[in-house]
């Protein structure tokens, strides 16, 4: 399985629990007084958002950040930098929220070195 993001390859095993769930297409459906029903669908694309998750389980990691690709999309979301994002086969261009970087190295390191796993999750916003 393939994960990445502007060009970084992201642990396959990342959670993305909104992914498969959110809907890509709105519409409602209306009565008019004759008693006809009235359907109307309309594709979604931008401003849907995507969550990327690790996190511990005991002492096993689901997925995972290292410190590196953290400190990298903290720069890509600080500089509002549009990404190419690809989830097992489905791609699109996302940009990181400036709320969106919520992690924290595993056993609360104050400085990991370098590779240090990070859990937490990363929300990305399509264009």
């Amino acid at each position: 399985m393939t994960i990445t993001l502007g060009g970084l390859t992201l642990d396959g095993n990342l959670i993305a629990p909104d992914f498969v769930s959110a809907s890509r297409a709105s519409g409602s459906e209306r009565l008019t007084l004759g008693r006809q029903v009235i359907i109307q669908r309309s594709p979604e694309g931008a401003g849907r958002l995507i969550t990327l998750t690790a996190r511990l389980d005991g002492s096993r990691l689901i997925g995972r950040f290292t410190r590196e690709q953290v400190e990298q999309i903290r720069a890509w979301r600080d500089a509002g930098t549009v990404l190419n994002f690809t989830y097992h086969g489905y791609t699109a261009d996302v940009v990181v929220r400036m709320d969106g970087v919520a992690v924290e190295a595993v056993g609360d390191r104050t400085d990991p070195p370098a590779g240090h796993p990070y859990t937490g999750t990363i929300t990305l916003m399509e264009c």
